[in-house]
């Protein structure tokens, strides 16, 4: 990865940044759970 040099390092980490997150459903319901038990 650090082969690329740090142009393109930078590059991917901004498309990365820019990229919405999108999580399963299932993720969200963990979430939730977590949530909750600390309430």
């Amino acid at each position: 990865m650090f082969l690329l040099g740090s142009d393109a390092l930078k590059s991917m980490i901004q498309n990365e940044a820019t990229r919405p997150l999108v999580f399963s459903p299932a993720y969200y319901q963990t979430k939730q759970t977590l949530l909750d038990i600390k309430i």
